[in-house]
């Protein structure tokens, strides 16, 4: 089985069915479970702390340039993003209030984001872990509220879970395959456990501020602030949690769950963090209002000595709601440039089709991998020219692993495309010293883009450098 479980897709179905078959419909989906899902972080951070810490990381996440971008794109993150978010307000209210109904409720939009993407597979453990944490027992793994929650979700998957495998398609092991089987994906890069919390910094900051690369002129401070705060924040909340106290656990694990998954899995798409963004932002905006309310508290004697606090503590705190200044105020400017700067990490692939059809004649003919998005657009700009996959397989059966995939060389010396669209990242890895030289003898790279913002960071974007590539006169 390629591709996700089918609930997005069905979404989509109905979408398509409901508005007309364009392109419009299919991202409803993502901008209606996007903009829920501020409402429902409100809500989560309402259960947990406070009215104004619920707002507070709503306003983030509503200006957020990351979350802006992929509740506007048609993929499955915004709609998983919306069943988990939901699960875990019930969840909460479910544990809090010791209430099996809301933790029926948890379990049902569990098992519809597990229907939707096996990424939650990473969040349910979460789940697990805070019970035990914070009732100091694996017994309290077998009370009443707690099973409920797991039969319901068993109950929500098997339908769709059940049909997939008897009737032959085993998602589970290709998705294992895929991301710890043979290499086959550029992505799948191992790097040293060392480099692991400096590449998770940097990807924080290429996903938080890249929508303000280059043009934001204090885009360095906007940087040094979301570390600082982000940092400060974290360290604050595993304090805490290293206390045992219920809110703070359960915030910091819910936390951890994907970005820990991100870490360890060799495929690392760096928008996975969009899990673990909304409380990301409730830990920033809870840690705001404890230094505001300590501040706003504390009294100054007459000779200018903060009482009961040192004054150190005193500055400390001010400085970070100096941060949170720029936080807030950059985030607002970012959010609000998102939709025009930021069309997707595929942006290349668009301007690079547009070339072709600017420069295509009759019977031309154009190569690239993996087909689907060249027909897409194709057809969405009606260009009149042939597809030709550069992609080949070993053998003909209904599960073929991802790694046996190659470059059709063939292709390329028999029929001959006039143009080839293909990104760097794949090009650098698809192609061998040999089929690169051969490639560069016989065509000239006559348009390439940048990326789509202003971070140049390797393997972080070279996937959003796309080349064309048009054969030499013979």
């Amino acid at each position: 089985m390629w591709g996700y479980p089918p609930i997005s897709h069905y979404l989509r179905a109905v979408s398509i069915y409901l508005f007309g078959f364009h392109v419009e419909p299919v991202r409803w989906v993502s901008v209606i479970a996007g903009s829920i899902s501020v409402v429902v972080l409100y809500y989560l951070g309402k259960s947990i702390f406070s009215k104004k810490i619920g707002a507070f990381a709503a306003l983030l996440l509503c200006f957020s340039a990351f979350h802006i971008l992929y509740s506007r794109l048609s993929m499955t993150e915004a709609l998983v993003l919306f069943f988990m978010l939901m699960s875990s307000y019930f969840f909460w209210r479910g544990h809090k209030e010791k209430s099996w109904k809301y933790m029926c409720a948890s379990g049902i939009f569990m098992g519809l984001a597990w229907n939707t993407k096996y990424i939650v597979l990473a969040v349910i453990p979460v789940f697990v872990l805070f019970i035990i944490w914070v009732e100091r027992s694996w017994r309290s793994l077998i009370k009443k509220n707690f099973l409920i929650w797991l039969a319901t979700i068993f109950l929500v998957i098997s339908p769709v879970q059940l049909t997939l495998l008897i009737n032959g398609a085993n998602p589970y092991w290709w998705s294992l395959d895929w991301m710890f089987g043979p290499i086959s994906l550029p992505q799948q890069v191992s790097h040293p456990f060392i480099e692991l919390i400096p590449r998770g910094i940097k990807i924080f900051i290429y996903l938080s501020a890249r929508v303000g690369s280059p043009w934001l002129p204090w885009l360095p401070a906007y940087e040094f602030a979301l570390v600082v705060l982000f940092a400060t924040a974290f360290l604050h909340y595993v304090h805490f949690s290293l206390k045992v106290r219920t809110r703070e656990s359960f915030v910091t694990l819910s936390f951890l769950g994907p970005v820990l998954f991100l870490a360890v899995s060799p495929v690392r798409h760096s928008y996975w963090f969009i899990y673990s963004l909304p409380f990301c932002l409730i830990m920033i905006a809870s840690f705001t209002f404890r230094c505001a309310r300590s501040l706003r508290i504390t009294e100054v004697r007459l000779g200018g000595v903060v009482k009961g606090l040192k004054a150190w503590s005193h500055y400390l705190k001010f400085f970070v709601l100096m941060l949170v200044f720029v936080v807030i105020f950059s985030n607002t400017v970012i959010g609000m440039m998102a939709p025009v700067i930021d069309r997707g990490e595929i942006e290349g692939h668009r301007l690079a089709m547009l070339y072709v059809r600017n420069h295509v004649r009759d019977g031309d003919s154009v190569a690239g991998w993996w087909g689907s998005l060249h027909m897409y657009y194709i057809n969405l700009y009606n260009i009149n020219v042939t597809f030709v996959p550069l992609e080949k397989s070993s053998r003909e059966t209904s599960f073929i692993r991802l790694a046996e995939f190659r470059l059709d060389e063939q292709v390329l010396r028999t029929l001959k495309p006039r143009f080839i669209v293909i990104d760097r990242q794949n090009f650098d890895f698809r192609f061998n010293a040999t089929m690169k030289e051969e490639v560069l003898r016989n065509y000239e790279i006559v348009w390439f883009s940048n990326p789509n913002v202003g971070y140049f960071w390797g393997l972080e974007t070279d996937n959003q450098i796309y080349l064309v590539l048009e054969r030499k006169s013979e």
